[in-house]
């Protein structure tokens, strides 16, 4: 069974420390080698995971010791989410106004008055707006 602890104690030039169980009771001993590979060197205050066996001398011992890692990414905040709508989508929208404005002002139908071309030309910006927003969710 897996308990969590803290890290009170440690002696990084002879490789062992005392971990304080979350649950209470005594402080149990680790040693260095029973860090898992490729984790960093243990910080004191460090929340860590861990199995405890009986040592050589019946003494609790820590051992399968791994650090809990702790998510640091605050939430975004709404201008930072906005921030990561990315360039493409950026260069896209100005692109898109743009070609729509230029149609917009070269094509005539012939049997629209300008006011019936807004309501046309409207209408079809509506219902692409409406499609892509279909596609995002």
């Amino acid at each position: 069974m897996r308990i969590e602890g803290t890290l009170k104690s440690w002696d990084d030039d002879r490789g062992f420390g005392f971990i304080e169980p979350t649950q209470g009771g005594q402080d149990i001993f680790v040693h260095i080698k029973d860090f898992s590979r490729g984790t960093a060197r243990p910080q004191i205050n460090q929340a860590l995971t861990f199995e405890v066996t009986l040592g050589q001398q019946g003494k609790k011992r820590a051992v399968n010791v791994q650090p809990i890692r702790v998510n640091r990414r605050p939430p975004l905040t709404e201008r930072q989410a906005r921030a990561q709508l990315g360039a493409a989508t950026l260069l896209a929208i100005p692109a898109f106004m743009a070609v729509y404005g230029i149609v917009t002002i070269l094509w005539h139908p012939p049997h629209m008055d300008r006011v019936s071309l807004r309501r046309h030309q409207s209408y079809h910006l509506y219902c692409l707006c409406q499609r892509q927003i279909r596609r995002k969710t």
